[in-house]
């Protein structure tokens, strides 16, 4: 197997030797055909080896090009550095990591995190070196992937792990998101992140009831902890489990107040400070519940949005009945209404694959490890010469 970093083009090697067994079986009295099919293939071979040439007269100094994040254009790699001597910053995503074997060397290939499906990097690799040594510096020839003939491994073995990453953004981004059906979303560095309708969105709220424990010995009786969360004022519902060591109760407390119940609650008693016993003192504790849905699947009705209750359809919640407590509600919804000042956090799930425009960084290639291909290259453009030369005196004489 050869390199599998070298462009996917035919060996040069291989082509020259044709050429010139070419060139050999055509003697002295050559045919002016046979010179037309050694020009035509050693334009071919010209074509095919230019980018080795461009690269080897790139300057022996690598062209600094900061953080990975720099060089990419709307989610892709800026084109401009294509076939260059770079140097790069990024965080190797080392937990998928790949390695690929050619004859007696070893390649390494790991994704840089910036770059999503856009950027890769390729190194040498030891035997026996560990899969997931990779530094976060890589410096080396950029090339598009899909010119190394390594490229259906890399993307066949990227796209099959399964690659999800995790992207905060801006509430107020999403929801007008929503309105106006548009397909960017800002994330919360003010970056602009292209989405499709099959991204997840993760949309976490804060529940407006707080879980209030009591421990126990603090409230020996049931009563007496019903009695001090009834003094708060707040509508309450006693939780249907209850813990072997203290009280359970979920307590509709706004978020401001919160901190102040724990106060009101022991006020009088006499609590350890910051006792980690459970049995003692009381314990104010916010509630979370996650929503997960296709981007596709949300919607704005009103000031509301409206995401598929999922898991949660079958899942009771608490309203404020009329005696002012919390009662339960049936399930069995299809959907469920958020108001947006209660929810804390929006990620987008975004499933990585290889970009059909990424690049690699073929790392510790330079310039100067492309000489020989350059002085090849140089002997082709003289044997096409000679042969155009041919050609044309060919054709004066029988001109003439």
């Amino acid at each position: 197997m050869s390199d599998p970093n070298e462009p996917s083009q035919p060996s040069h090697d291989e082509d020259l030797e044709a050429m010139a067994s070419t060139m050999r079986r055509g003697g002295r009295r050559r045919s002016p055909v046979l010179s037309v099919v050694v020009m035509m293939f050693g334009v071919y071979l010209l074509v095919t080896m230019f980018g080795d040439v461009v690269y080897w007269l790139q300057p022996r100094e690598p062209r600094m090009l900061g953080n990975a994040s720099e060089v990419l254009r709307d989610g892709a790699v800026d084109p401009a550095v294509a076939n260059r001597y770079v140097v790069l910053e990024g965080t190797p995503d080392v937990q998928h990591a790949a390695r690929l074997q050619a004859k007696d060397k070893t390649f390494g290939y790991v994704r840089i995190v910036e770059g999503g499906g856009s950027l890769f990097a390729a190194m040498p690799r030891q035997g026996n070196e560990p899969q997931d040594n990779f530094e976060g510096r890589f410096e080396g020839r950029m090339m598009p992937l899909g010119r190394i003939r390594s490229h259906p491994f890399v993307k066949q073995f990227f796209d099959a792990e399964g690659i999800v990453t995790l992207v905060d953004v801006e509430r107020t981004s999403l929801l007008e998101a929503l309105r106006t059906n548009r397909r960017t979303i800002e994330d919360l560095d003010g970056h602009l992140v292209e989405t499709t309708g099959d991204d997840r969105i993760r949309i976490v709220v804060d529940q407006p009831d707080a879980l209030v424990q009591l421990g126990k010995t603090t409230f020996p009786r049931a009563s007496d902890a019903e009695a001090a969360v009834a003094r708060l004022g707040y509508p309450y519902v006693r939780a249907e489990r209850e813990a072997q060591t203290f009280h359970v109760f979920h307590v509709r407390v706004p978020v401001a107040d919160r901190p102040n119940v724990s106060a009101r609650l022991q006020e009088g008693l006499s609590v350890p400070a910051n006792t980690a016993d459970p049995k003692l003192g009381v314990a104010v504790l916010p509630r979370t519940t996650t929503y997960v849905a296709k981007l596709s699947e949300l919607a704005m009705e009103g000031d509301k949005v409206i995401v598929p209750a999922g898991e949660h359809a079958r899942r009771s919640t608490l309203e404020v009945g009329p005696n002012s407590k919390l009662q339960p509600t049936s399930g069995n919804r299809t959907s469920i209404a958020i108001d947006p000042a209660i929810v804390a956090v929006v990620r987008l799930e975004r499933s990585v694959v290889v970009a059909q425009d990424a690049y690699v960084v073929l790392v510790g290639v330079t310039p100067d490890d492309e000489f020989v291909s350059a002085m090849l290259w140089l002997l082709v453009l003289v044997i096409v010469i000679i042969n155009a030369t041919t050609l044309v005196l060919v054709w004066h004489r029988r001109a003439s």
